[in-house]
């Protein structure tokens, strides 16, 4: 008999437990083409030196690019040429300057920062 209630019991347990589970979560779909994911081409750690400088100081527009096959920038040169992982756009203007660099991707899409840099006297 106490074989039996402890049977019982530990089926009533089994039961309350598998009662209590929640499904499994999911499968999250793969992204489409053109979603934002970790795949997608991006900018991050984008810097301005400044954004206020005298005639003749240089300026330095820095950045890193995710999941970019190619980079331009202008006016100035790339410190590294180009270096997707980090680079820096250098330049020292007369004038006040708009700065813009570009990224493209594999599949020919195009991300751009711009930076506004004015020159005083």
């Amino acid at each position: 008999m106490m074989a039996e209630v402890k049977y019982t019991f530990l089926l009533a347990l089994l039961f309350a437990a598998s009662c209590n589970r929640q499904p499994p979560p999911e499968p999250k779909p793969a992204a489409a083409e053109g979603d934002v994911d970790a795949g997608a081409l991006d900018f991050y750690d984008v810097s301005l030196n400044t954004d206020n400088v005298k005639k003749g100081q240089q300026i330095s527009f820095c950045f890193k690019a995710k999941n970019a096959v190619m980079v331009r920038g202008f006016p100035g040169k790339f410190f590294k040429n180009g270096a997707l992982d980090g680079d820096c756009l250098v330049h020292t203007p007369d004038v006040d300057t708009l700065y813009n660099i570009e990224v493209t991707g594999s599949d020919g899409s195009k991300r751009s920062q711009k930076a506004f840099v004015k020159v005083r006297p």
